[in-house]
């Protein structure tokens, strides 16, 4: 195995790109080096034609990445680059992204990512600046906001290779005195565990389900909430009952 180190700062492919960026747009040098995975494809060699880019300091590989590999095999052709919907921040997440830089490379992604960005901050007027994640978000989930013609050139990762230690149907997740007692017995916590020993869950409908029915009751309308949880309850116990 061995590694390459690419001067993303200094390419000129890079810093013409960032020429093309919102003049009141700022950032460090932590700031670029985000911002340069999204447009990869500007300053990898010619014969990269498809990377993974993951962050290093708060991910964990627990399986064959080879099979992350793989499923750039299985993306439809308006499909740029798969990562995984985190339900649980309500994004699509780039701390694990798998780029086809040959297709980037094609259809000039960076000009889709330039009109993402002067989109985004002409409707949300902030002064920090767009990063990777961000202009991902806007091309997959803000398309229709923002008027884009055709299909999202995201392909969803299954949750299976974006696990977070909090699971996604559990309010108030950092404050378990608030947890409701139904909460607490089908709590899943999806991490480390021991050394020997890795919990990995995702999702099922009722438990998406029972996501909304068990927040606290704070509409008006409490009878449907109310029938919410029991049915899910209900439904939930099933197999414990069998």
């Amino acid at each position: 195995v061995s590694f390459e180190y690419i001067d993303f700062a200094s390419h000129p492919a890079f810093q013409a790109y960032l020429e093309r960026y919102p003049k009141d747009c700022t950032f460090g040098s932590a700031g670029r080096a985000i911002l340069a995975r999204v447009v990869c494809h500007l300053v990898l060699p010619m014969d990269v034609q498809r990377v993974i880019s993951l962050d290093l300091g708060d991910m964990l590989v627990l399986d064959d990445i080879q099979k992350l590999w793989n499923l750039g095999d299985e993306m439809h052709e308006h499909e740029l680059l798969a990562a995984a919907h985190a339900v649980a921040l309500s994004h699509v997440n780039a701390g694990l992204v798998l780029y086809n830089v040959a297709r980037m490379r094609q259809r000039h992604f960076e000009d889709q990512t330039l009109r993402a960005v002067e989109d985004h901050m002409r409707s949300n007027p902030d002064p920090s600046c767009l990063r990777d994640q961000s202009i991902i978000n806007a091309l997959h989930a803000s398309r229709k906001d923002f008027g884009y013609e055709g299909p999202s050139p995201v392909m969803l990762l299954p949750c299976h290779w974006s696990v977070f230690p909090s699971t996604e149907w559990q309010p108030n997740w950092n404050s378990p005195e608030v947890w409701l007692p139904e909460v607490m017995e089908r709590k899943r916590y999806p991490g480390i565990v021991s050394m020997s020993h890795v919990e990995l869950y995702c999702a099922k409908p009722i438990d998406l389900l029972a996501a909304w029915a068990q927040l606290p009751m704070t509409t008006k309308d409490e009878s449907k909430q109310y029938r919410l949880r029991t049915y899910t309850l209900h439904h939930g116990r099933k197999q414990e009952r069998s």
